[in-house]
C-alpha cells in the first residue's frame, strides 16, 4: 500500500465511528482519508459491516486512466465491439501527497465518467457518475447521447435498462456504490483465513 494512504490510516481511523442506520443498514461518520478500521477484532458484533467500509474506502489514486476493448456476443453469435476511455477522478479521501479534498468536488468523493470511441453509432457517447461523499446518499447518473444532442440525468435504477439498450452503460453497476447495503442485510463476518 503507498505509504501516503498508511500514513492516513493512522492519522485519521481514530475519529471513524460505525452509526447504525433507521433502516437497519450502516455508514461512517468522520471520515478522512486512509482505512476506516483498521485494527478489526474478529469477536465483535460489527466486524462484516467494518471490513465493508474498508473495502468501500480502499485505495483509490486521485486520477486513473484506462482503455477498454468490449467484445459480446449475442445469441446469435454476432459480436459486438465497443471500445472506451474511462476517466475516474477522486475528489475526497485523497491519499497523495496533496490536500485530502479537492475543492472543486466539494460534497463529492468519486467522479467516474465514459467516453465511447467505437462503435460509430455510439461514438461520443458519455457516461458521468458523480459519488456522493455521503455514502447514504444515491450517486447522481448523467450521460450525453448524440443521437439526442443533448445530457440526460438518469437514476441508479435505470442502469439495467440503459444496459440492455445500448451496452455501454456496463461499468456503472460496478461503481462502489451498489456496495452499500440500503436496507436490512447485515454483513456478517465468517472466519480468517491466512493466505499463502
Amino acid at each position: 500500500m503507498p505509504y501516503q494512504y498508511l500514513h492516513d490510516t493512522e492519522k485519521y481511523s481514530g475519529q471513524v465511528k460505525l452509526v447504525h442506520t433507521l433502516n437497519g443498514g450502516t455508514t461512517v461518520e468522520g471520515y478522512v482519508a486512509g482505512i476506516p478500521f483498521p485494527n478489526i477484532d474478529p469477536k465483535e458484533p460489527d466486524v462484516g459491516a467494518k471490513l465493508m467500509w474498508d473495502n468501500y474506502y480502499e485505495y483509490t489514486p486521485e486520477f486513473e486512466y484506462f482503455y477498454a476493448a468490449l467484445h459480446q456476443v449475442d445469441r446469435y453469435k454476432n459480436i459486438s465491439h465497443f471500445y472506451s476511455h474511462y476517466i475516474q477522478t477522486l475528489l475526497d479521501g485523497i491519499s497523495e501527497p496533496v490536500p485530502t479534498a479537492n475543492p472543486i468536488g466539494k460534497g463529492y468523493r468519486l467522479v467516474d465518467t465514459s467516453i465511447i470511441t467505437e462503435p460509430e453509432q455510439s461514438k461520443y457517447t458519455t457516461s458521468m457518475v458523480l459519488l456522493p461523499s455521503d455514502p447514504s446518499k444515491v450517486s447522481e447518473i448523467y450521460v450525453f447521447l448524440p443521437s439526442l444532442r443533448r445530457s440526460l440525468r438518469t437514476e441508479p435504477r435505470h442502469r439495467l435498462y440503459l444496459r440492455r439498450q445500448s451496452g455501454w452503460f456496463w461499468r456503472c453497476a460496478q461503481l462502489f456504490h451498489s456496495k452499500i447495503p440500503r436496507r436490512k442485510e447485515d454483513p456478517c463476518y465468517l472466519s480468517f483465513k491466512q493466505c499463502l
